[in-house]
């Protein structure tokens, strides 16, 4: 919710009054005289996270009263100043606010002509900003000798500026130097220019926990690549039911009968009788999202009840024989097609059907991000309390909602079908993907999309394709009593039904990676997810 663009009197007074509803805020113009208010109002309120205040030729003295608001501000999570005719004088006065400040993500500087020196005092106050992820400083005329300033950002393994888009010049050779010190960069994962890009090279990765695999070792990895989309419905049901077959044989100790196989895979095929009226190039996608959503179970002997979806992760993730792979990765592509941004599918379908890109993107009221509810071995938390600050990738689907409440009951269900003699605790991920996707390509997460062809309809579904990777930003456990104090359950609508922890939960925080392909394939997977 926000104000886009406001009329600047009454937007500084609800400002002011904390009015909850306010949490974006653009001008169509801003008066000199209204910088101090502005800035007074900023410094008291508790709501507002991104502040738009681009081409309102601020200058030097309104940038001077934004840096100010930084030292008192932690709720501001987006900044945009580009093209504001602030100089040198005036990025150092904001520099000096910004140094103080330790939750501003975004910051958008372009347009501005601060120089060398204040491209120095930049990297000074940025240096001392630990949390800043994304920096747009093109056409800022910083040179060669600003631009190195962040060599030093750059370098150091634990820091995040995750984006730091600036000039190229095909005379100042600074691209050089600046893609040497990414690659001793840990946090970064992309450095753009704005006449090309620079990404982390795939010889560098985070340290790897003890006996953890990497996704270079995976048969998946280098036979994904040679499997093809099966053609018809009758290929994929065949597949379906041989793919089966062999992942009960190879990693279920206790067999099951092939008249049950057999009887699942046709009550998978059945429920997508719909599909066989569709224009041929749609069927068997359309039928492979239906079956991953099917709530169809294959009962095994242990007496757990598994679905499809269920199957295929645990295919994925197992990552078992040659022949298995040849049998399942087929249906992986099958499922796969429409869920990367950018296909053919994207912009008709998610229009069509979605009504807009930024419901088929993941975004909520609170912010664009989704969470998956889990259950897993204490022992698997390990992996992710180890790898905070660091990346990893998930071997399998990584499916998300955005509703809180139904990510619970996920939880809970999860901890119900636990194999016997295994004990596992709750575990809540909350996935962050870059806000400005919904709208702006450049900033748009390619490897995750909304499930539309589903038999929950009420669902909506995000999923990450396999082998996605993600940033863990924190790994936390709130013992029973004290994680309803976290944001989450702080927002919770009261429901005497919504399940409960005695045991206490932890909670995860990722970000997702822009574009899972330009990762290191050296990247560790998760054992559990």
């Amino acid at each position: 919710m926000g104000a886009m663009w406001s009329n600047e009197v009454e937007s500084i007074e609800r400002l002011r009054g904390n009015d909850p509803t306010l949490t974006t805020l653009g001008f169509q113009y801003l008066a000199p005289e209204n910088f101090v208010p502005l800035r007074e109002a900023l410094t008291v309120n508790t709501t507002l996270t991104a502040l738009n205040l681009s081409g309102l030729d601020i200058g030097n003295d309104g940038a001077k009263q934004i840096g100010a608001t930084l030292t008192d501000n932690i709720h501001l999570r987006n900044l945009d100043l580009g093209f504001n005719r602030i100089t040198r004088s005036g990025i150092v006065d904001f520099a000096a606010g910004l140094a103080t400040n330790t939750t501003l993500h975004h910051l958008n500087i372009r347009g501005n002509r601060i120089g060398p020196e204040g491209g120095k005092a930049l990297a000074n106050a940025i240096e001392a900003h630990p949390a800043l992820r994304t920096l747009e400083a093109q056409h800022t005329y910083m040179e060669k000798e600003g631009i190195l300033a962040f060599n030093r950002i750059l370098r150091a393994s634990n820091h995040v500026l995750l984006v730091f888009h600036y000039d190229k010049d095909e005379h100042l050779r600074a691209d050089e130097e600046i893609a040497d010190a990414l690659k001793r960069n840990i946090a970064a994962w992309r450095l753009s220019r704005e006449q090309g890009r620079l990404r982390l090279p795939s010889d560098l990765a985070p340290p790897n926990p003890a006996g953890t695999r990497v996704y270079s070792q995976t048969r998946f990895f280098t036979q994904f690549k040679t499997s093809a989309t099966p053609t018809t419905l009758d290929e994929l049901f065949a597949l379906v039911l041989s793919f089966l077959r062999l992942h009960i044989a190879e990693h279920h100790a206790s067999k099951v009968k092939d008249s049950n196989i057999v009887s699942f895979r046709d009550a998978l095929r059945s429920e997508c009788e719909e599909c066989e009226v569709l224009p041929p190039d749609q069927q068997v996608d359309d039928a492979a999202q239906i079956m991953w959503s099917s709530a169809q179970q294959l009962v095994l002997p242990d007496g757990r009840a598994l679905e499809f979806c269920s199957l295929v992760n645990e295919a994925i993730r197992k990552d078992g024989s040659e022949e298995l792979l040849t049998h399942v990765l087929p249906i992986v592509q099958a499922i796969s097609l429409r869920l990367h941004i950018g296909n053919r599918y994207v912009f008709e379908e998610a229009l069509a059907e979605a009504k807009g890109l930024g419901e088929f993107y993941p975004s909520n009221t609170s912010g664009s991000y989704c969470y998956r509810g889990s259950a897993m071995p204490a022992s698997q938390v390990e992996f992710y309390q180890q790898m905070q600050g660091h990346r990893y990738r998930v071997p399998g689907y990584f499916t998300t909602s955005l509703v809180f409440e139904r990510t619970l009951f996920f939880v809970m269900r999860s901890l119900q079908n636990v194999p016997r003699g295994e004990v596992r605790v709750p575990v809540i991920f909350r996935i962050h993907v870059d806000e400005r996707g919904r709208d702006h390509p450049d900033y748009r997460c390619t490897h995750v999309a909304r499930l539309l062809k589903s038999k929950l309809k009420e669902e909506i579904e995000f999923m990450f394709v396999p082998y996605a990777a993600f940033t863990v930003r924190s790994c936390s456990f709130f013992p029973a009593g004290t994680y309803t104090t976290h944001e989450l359950f702080a927002d919770l609508d009261p429901n005497p039904d919504n399940p409960t922890f005695p045991e206490g939960v932890w909670l995860v925080d990722l970000e997702a990676a822009l574009d899972s392909h330009a990762e290191p394939a050296s990247l560790p997977l998760a054992g559990y997810y």
